[in-house]
């Protein structure tokens, strides 16, 4: 099969395109769904769902997942994915208790996981970017978002049991920092980051300086060797 039959034979089947998703999959996230925005908090209209009987003992329950909508194409000709990939939050499926004085503290709790799931939308951005699209094509992709999933679900985790659900005041602080200087750390994978072109240019010059210094270094080595093999051999003659 030749390079051009191969790839029109993905064009084609991009058609179909696909999706995975941490929670659920989906060509497009539902316009009810609200994306992570770092200029918008969530807020007690967030959370439309009655809370739920069974689990009167919380404060509230933010629905959050990490949406991958990237298709055959876009891995193949796109060379930004950052908005393919995207934090949501559910307010139909998010409920709070509306009762007590302890409302403030569940808003602080809920926007710290949700900025926890914008991190792990970004980190599966970043390692989109520096990867072989080859490879996400053929395997890699969903090694990436299993490894993220797992370190994901590990943050909330520890940080829900540290933090007593966001009612420890320094363990909240301490968590809330940690996500804020993540997602700064993280800023050029953000949904609407530009790509640096002319950083991944400069970045590609130097690995093409550095390739070509390592081949100038084997060719200089290996005529070394050789005028070293052929003085012990001269040696040997006399």
């Amino acid at each position: 099969m030749s390079l051009r039959t191969f790839l029109f034979s993905f064009v084609v089947f991009m058609q179909m395109g696909f999706s995975f998703v941490f929670a659920q999959s989906s060509e497009e996230a539902p316009p009810e769904l609200l994306l992570w925005d770092a200029y918008r908090y969530v807020n007690i209209r967030d959370f439309r769902a009655p809370p739920a009987k069974t689990e009167a003992a919380f404060i509230s329950k933010g629905d959050y997942q990490v949406e991958d909508h990237t298709t055959l194409w876009a891995i193949l000709f796109k060379r930004n994915l950052n908005a393919y990939i995207a934090a949501t939050m559910d307010p139909s499926q998010s409920w709070i208790q509306r009762r007590g004085k302890d409302i403030g503290l569940a808003l602080k709790y809920e926007q710290t996981v949700f900025n926890y799931y914008e991190v792990a939308a970004r980190k599966v951005r970043k390692r989109y970017r520096e990867h072989s699209r080859w490879k996400l094509l053929f395997g890699d992709k969903q090694e990436i978002w299993d490894e993220e999933l797992e370190w994901l679900h590990e943050q909330i985790y520890n940080y829900r049991i540290t933090s007593n659900y966001g009612t420890g005041n320094y363990q909240q602080l301490r968590w809330s920092f940690q996500a804020k200087q993540s997602l700064q750390e993280l800023e050029a994978f953000a949904l609407d980051a530009k790509i640096d072109r002319e950083g991944l240019r400069e970045k590609r010059r130097q690995k093409r300086v550095v390739k070509r210094e390592k081949r100038k270094e084997a060719r200089q080595l290996k005529r070394e060797y050789k005028e070293a093999q052929k003085a012990l051999d001269e040696a040997d003659e006399n």
